[in-house]
């Protein structure tokens, strides 16, 4: 994220003590990231090594932190976990915020130096752990569902609705123009739709030959 949080630096030292134990002399922001509700620290102790902070809000904001955590304890391998806090969780909250504090790892990422044919075949195997973890009430719990539709997205109309001549309203499941219960198909473009009264074709056909004869 671009702009920092409406957390002061002080509310996160305090937090990284109170709930970590971590006692932060400097806090670096980094331009990293690519959600809009979160933000990367480097945080710098007086001694011991470096942290990697995560500041996440919005909805389910510790959701993050728990899943690699989850998966860390049912023995997948090479998840980078956060710390657990004094408390056991993954997380500390201050406020609308979740606080994870990671490792740092002083490395390049992946897709940027590359992988060798070995560490392909060990990120193919980490992911079949991933995947082979059983959905529990615990991991449905923090991850959720998804419904795979946006919350704004219009239901699609029906085909009666499609079909209905505008400024009238008919019975449900009936069609307007015969009246039955089934609804025809709408025609092509440009072509006229198919006549359903009695006697209706003779008259339509006599009439496209006159026009033909004109």
């Amino acid at each position: 994220m671009r702009h920092p949080p409406d957390l002061p630096d002080g509310t996160i030292v305090t937090a990284l003590r109170g709930g970590f134990g971590v006692e932060a002399v400097r806090l670096v922001r980094l331009p990293v990231g690519n959600d809009a509700d979160s933000w990367s620290y480097r945080v710098e102790t007086a001694a011991g090594p470096a942290w990697f902070l995560k500041v996440r809000a919005g909805p389910s904001p510790g959701r993050g932190a728990a899943v690699p955590a989850l998966l860390q304890r049912r023995g997948v391998p090479n998840v980078l976990a956060p710390l657990a806090t004094s408390t056991g969780a993954s997380s500390v909250t201050v406020g609308r915020f979740a606080l994870a504090l990671y490792p740092l790892l002083e490395a390049r990422p992946g897709a940027e130096a590359g992988l060798s044919p070995a560490q392909w075949r060990e990120l193919g195997a980490t992911m079949r752990q991933v995947h082979a973890v059983p959905a529990t009430p615990e991991l449905i719990r923090l991850v959720g569902r998804e419904a795979f539709r946006g919350s704004r997205a219009p239901a699609p109309p029906t085909r009666r609705a499609r079909h209905r001549a505008p400024g009238r309203s008919t019975r449900a499941g009936t069609c307007p123009r015969t009246g039955s219960g089934a609804v025809p198909p709408a025609p092509p473009p440009g072509r006229p739709p198919r006549p359903s009264t009695p006697g209706a074709a003779s008259r339509a056909r006599a009439a496209a030959r006159a026009r033909s004869s004109a």
